[in-house]
């Protein structure tokens, strides 16, 4: 959690540290264990510590158990968005606090699979659900506000509050609310997804990842997912439909990407970004609707787009069961071995592990 980065030739790390470090880690061990059901690899030790405390240990940065729930400072970093310019977006930050609640969630769902109970973090999502509403939501602008070390409530209207839709962490008012926002005067445009609303003083054309002009390259990809699991497809396809170009004309899909017209950050020209996978984790999980559950369960529930009204993914493997889907924006099938079962769009079929 020191550094943003590793270098994958000799394993050291580099860069700042990140804001979202301990959600990341935390996601990539619930999600790791989801899949594949290895629930005794939280027991395997680092430094002193299994996976699963490290797991509590991150989940838990900036809290103190012991005392009331609180919205955590971050104090003056700026590497979360990077702004150039005069514009900040530090503090008491609306993502960042917000991405708190799933970690919770995901260690105690972590802990209970490992045998053991953390009511303690299970007691902190309520109070942090309202916490959030009550500190930092603006009911008239219908978005959420960063804290400043002052106590007031300012505005930066970056895409990354939407990756909250789904979480828990937000009631229907702010996820509609925040909805609302994903229209061509402030967020689209005909190439993609802009980082920061065209509306925000903090725009910059040039500044693509983060800054407005374009997105780092996994947002689009992973908003839409968050889309879909949320129950929003149409608004999931309409921010894909307009990435379509990538795959046509980019041999790879590097830093970040321009939306107001075809072209990408040119001051990384050759970085081919590992979070590019997003893509491909969006069409597993978004648009096939593929979730494994804690249980060993495995759902199916497509959302085929008006693009691509015709899908299919062969070949997947989760927790020892393999299956292919074929779907249309009717009805689709899921073929186990010799076993095909038979659904139409929006009813779910559920697998069992190991067949």
């Amino acid at each position: 959690t020191k550094h943003f980065l590793f270098n994958p030739v000799d394993g050291q790390g580099d860069g700042p540290t990140y804001l979202v470090n301990q959600e990341k880690i935390i996601g990539c061990v619930y999600y790791y264990v989801l899949h594949t059901g290895d629930v005794k690899f939280l027991e395997e030790s680092i430094n002193g510590k299994s996976i699963l405390e490290w797991v509590f240990h991150q989940a838990t940065y900036g809290d103190d158990l012991g005392k009331p729930a609180v919205l955590v400072d971050y104090g003056e970093n700026v590497s979360h968005l990077e702004l150039r310019h005069q514009y900040k977006y530090n503090h008491v930050l609306p993502d960042v606090n917000g991405g708190r609640y799933a970690s919770y969630l995901r260690a105690a769902k972590l802990a209970e699979l490992a045998g053991k109970q953390r009511q303690d973090i299970v007691a902190r999502l309520g109070p942090l659900k309202q916490l959030l509403k009550k500190t930092l939501w603006d009911p008239q602008r219908k978005w959420l506000g960063f804290q400043s070390d002052t106590g007031s409530v300012d505005l930066r209207y970056t895409n990354i509050i939407f990756t909250l839709i789904g979480t828990g962490v937000l009631d229907k008012e702010e996820e509609l609310g925040l909805l609302g926002h994903l229209n061509e005067k402030e967020f689209l445009s005909d190439y993609g997804l802009h980082s920061i609303s065209k509306l925000d003083p903090a725009y910059d054309q040039v500044d693509i990842d983060h800054g407005g002009g374009g997105s780092y390259v996994a947002f689009p990809a992973m908003i839409a997912e968050c889309l879909y699991k949320a129950g929003y497809p149409d608004q999931a396809e309409n921010i894909l439909e307009r990435t379509l170009w990538w795959a046509e004309r980019l041999p790879y899909w590097g830093d970040s990407l321009v939306a107001n017209q075809i072209d990408y950050r040119k001051d990384t020209p050759l970085q081919c970004a590992l979070d590019a996978a997003a893509g491909a984790q969006c069409v597993i999980f978004g648009i096939c609707g593929i979730r494994a559950e804690s249980g060993g369960e495995i759902v199916v529930n497509p959302h085929p787009p008006k693009f691509s009204p015709n899908i299919s993914l062969e070949g997947v493997n989760i927790r020892g069961t393999r299956f292919d889907l074929t779907a249309n924006r009717n009805d689709y099938e899921v073929r186990v071995g010799q076993k095909t079962i038979r659904s139409k769009i929006g009813t779910p079929v559920v697998l069992r592990a190991n067949g």
